[in-house]
């Protein structure tokens, strides 16, 4: 499942770029791949006038074999290729950008999830006293904006859709 599937999320370095192909601003992005690797192989007479791109020629042979053999119909299915990783996700992102001109995001997914610390201490603890008046703070906030009843109800529900916020907000006042 893509277009912002994160429910948890973890990094390793909060101060790195991330590519973050799993956003919906990256969807044109994995379509583009696709397109790249499976109709769209006639792109060579696009841009060089020859009859096929030739992948294999710039990335990894065998993996290349194996995902037109395979010919996936999905992004899931691509990221699911023996071989592909990492390295391969970014290269045929980069590929696809230039070639179609679809950007993939940049945007962090996780560029929040230490506010509060971590569970593990890492990068410090968690400040409980910081992370309840937080979670008060933006049930306030939801408390008294101009909304109908329903849409309150549902940002409190988003807000409280993890396990260890449910016994945090307390009190509702709708």
């Amino acid at each position: 499942m893509l277009n912002d599937p994160h429910s948890g999320i973890a990094a390793l370095d909060p101060n790195r770029t991330v590519l973050n192909l799993a956003t919906k601003e990256s969807e044109e992005n994995r379509k583009a791949t696709l397109e790249l690797l499976t109709a769209g192989r006639g792109l060579d007479g696009y841009i060089y006038g020859k009859k096929s791109l030739h992948l294999e020629r710039y990335f990894d042979k065998r993996l290349m074999k194996i995902i037109n053999k395979i010919n996936p119909s999905t992004y899931e299915e691509l990221l699911l290729t023996k071989g592909m990783g990492a390295k391969a996700v970014r290269a045929l992102a980069l590929t696809a950008s230039v070639i179609y001109g679809a950007e993939p995001s940049y945007k962090d997914p996780a560029v929040f999830s230490f506010a509060h610390g971590g569970k593990d201490g890492i990068p410090y603890p968690v400040d409980r006293a910081l992370y309840e008046s937080t979670i008060k703070y933006l049930q306030e906030v939801i408390e008294g904006i101009e909304a109908d009843l329903e849409d309150k109800k549902k940002m409190l529900k988003k807000l409280s859709s993890n396990s260890w916020l449910r016994g945090a907000i307390t009190d509702l006042k709708l």
